[in-house]
């Protein structure tokens, strides 16, 4: 029954929006399902307050170094190829959680970036996930013994 209601509620409530990124934001919340949106307000909450500069640029790639507002001695780097739409940032939250942090949504910021990559969108946290996996399993029968 919680299932139910959680699904409910990412697929057919709204957000009030709140923070300054509004585009990443209402991009977040139209993609990611209730609860994941949650965490990823917070990453871009940081990220307001997060300075972020230029460090490299290479070609399509750009390296920036972000740090957060009174801690400048803290820096974090994150690679950027613009071409390849590959977003890394050294602390790996990314990997780890399966959501941005606020140190990618803080180059996305500076780079004028108004959604998330779907190279950042794990398909496991988005709304349809579900569906599109019954979609797949009825598209490509399993064996029996499955």
């Amino acid at each position: 029954n919680n299932e139910r209601v959680a699904e409910f509620n990412s697929k057919y409530t709204d957000i009030v929006l709140v923070t300054s990124l509004l585009t990443l934001e209402d991009f977040a919340a139209k993609t990611f399902t209730r609860n994941m949106f949650w965490e990823v307000r917070k990453e871009i909450e940081g990220a307001c307050v997060m300075n972020t500069e230029l460090v490299i640029q290479d070609g399509g790639k750009l390296y920036l170094k972000c740090n957060s507002f009174r801690m400048p001695a803290i820096d974090h780097v994150v690679e950027f190829d613009r071409f390849g739409r590959i977003l890394r940032c050294e602390c790996l939250w990314f990997k780890n959680r399966g959501i941005p942090c606020m140190h990618i949504f803080a180059c996305l910021k500076h780079q004028h970036v108004e959604v998330i990559p779907e190279c950042l969108v794990c398909k496991r946290w988005i709304k349809n996930a579900k569906s599109d996996f019954m979609k797949s399993n009825v598209d490509y029968p399993s064996d029996s013994d499955k």
